[in-house]
C-alpha cells in the first residue's frame, strides 16, 4: 500500500477516536450531572434524565464507526444495564454509579482525560520564611 493512504488511513482511525471519545466525554458529564443531582430529584426525574443518556449511547452506537469495536461493546453495556434499571425499576443510583466509573475506564482506555472538575485543586506548599 502507497505511505500516503496509511497515513491517511492513520489519521481517518485518529479522528474517529477522538470524536467518540468527545461523545464519550458528554455522556460522562451527564452522569455525573445525574448523580450530583439525584438528592435533590424524585425517581421519576431520575429515570427520565437516565433515559436521556440511555438515549444517547443509542445515537451513539446507531452511527457508523470503523475500528475500535470493542469501545462500542463496553458502551452497548453501560446503555444496556442503565435501561434495565429503569424497566425493572431497580436501584438505578446504583447503576448510574457503576456506569459511571465503567465510562471513566472506558474514557482512560481511549487515552481521553476524565473531567476532574469537582476534585479539589492541591494546595500550593506553604513557603517558609526565616524567623529573624
Amino acid at each position: 500500500m502507497n505511505k500516503y493512504v496509511m497515513e491517511f488511513k492513520k489519521f481517518i482511525l485518529n479522528e474517529n477516536k477522538a470524536y467518540l471519545g468527545e461523545k464519550i466525554g458528554d455522556i460522562l458529564s451527564a452522569l455525573h450531572n445525574l448523580k450530583e443531582m439525584s438528592p435533590n430529584l424524585g425517581i421519576l426525574k431520575i429515570s427520565k434524565m437516565a433515559n436521556t443518556i440511555v438515549d444517547q449511547i443509542r445515537r451513539i452506537l446507531h452511527s457508523d464507526w470503523t475500528g475500535d469495536k470493542k469501545s462500542l461493546l463496553n458502551l452497548q453495556s453501560i446503555g444496556t444495564s442503565i435501561a434495565k434499571s429503569i424497566d425493572k425499576k431497580q436501584d438505578l443510583l446504583e447503576t448510574i454509579e457503576s456506569a459511571t466509573q465503567e465510562m471513566e475506564e472506558l474514557s482512560a482506555d481511549l487515552g481521553i482525560p476524565v473531567n476532574s472538575v469537582a476534585t479539589p485543586p492541591e494546595a500550593p506548599p506553604e513557603a517558609t520564611t526565616p524567623v529573624l
